[in-house]
């Protein structure tokens, strides 16, 4: 009986860990960047507009490096807001929502 206690317990962490997982992060195909650079396919967190969430976030937890991110946060941020300076609600990112903006 123990075992089948633990065996679930196991099995609804899994379940509960894997969907939050995969809510929070998408799949960026790999490119090549202006200067030539390969950068290869990697998860990243989901556009929402909070660079507080993101792994690259100094402080925060990256599961698929295993490693805490360095650096400054105040630099992160100010980088942040120039590269995403005003968000376009009528950009559809990925394909999560969709606005009609009538005439505007």
């Amino acid at each position: 009986m123990k075992l089948l206690k633990y065996l679930l317990i196991i099995v609804l962490a899994f379940v509960f860990v894997s969907e939050s997982f995969s809510q929070d992060q998408i799949w960026v195909d790999g490119y090549i960047k202006k200067d030539g650079t390969y950068v290869k396919g990697h998860y990243r967190t989901k556009p929402d507009g909070d660079p507080f969430n993101n792994y690259s976030y100094p402080g925060n937890y990256n599961p698929n490096t295993g490693k805490i991110t360095t650096g400054n946060p105040d630099t992160y941020l100010i980088n942040y807001y120039k590269e995403n300076h005003t968000p376009d609600i009528r950009t559809d990112y990925n394909n999560d929502f969709n606005i009609d903006l009538g005439n505007y």
